[in-house]
C-alpha cells in the first residue's frame, strides 16, 4: 500500500464523512492534514479538530486495510 493511496483514502474519510457528519450532527469542525511514514514501521496521522491540530501514530500499519485504518482513527 503506497503512502499516495493511504492519504487520498483517509483524507476522503476524515473529510467527506466523519467531518461532514459531525458538523451537521454536531457542529464540530474539523479536516484531515497529512499523514506520513515515521521509520518504516509507524503512520503517523495529523488532523485539525475546532481548530486544534491533533495527531496519532498507528504502528505496523502495513498490517491494516485502508478501512481498518480509517477506523483505528475514528475509535480513538
Amino acid at each position: 500500500m503506497k503512502l499516495e493511496e493511504i492519504k487520498e483514502y483517509l483524507k476522503n474519510m476524515i473529510d467527506n464523512r466523519w467531518y461532514l457528519f459531525a458538523k451537521e450532527d454536531y457542529n464540530i469542525d474539523g479536516h484531515f492534514i497529512d499523514c506520513e511514514i515515521i521509520d518504516n514501521n509507524y503512520l503517523k496521522i495529523t488532523w485539525e479538530e475546532m481548530g486544534e491540530q491533533k495527531e496519532m501514530t498507528i504502528a505496523y500499519y502495513w498490517d491494516y486495510t485502508l478501512e481498518q485504518l480509517y477506523n483505528i482513527w475514528m475509535e480513538d
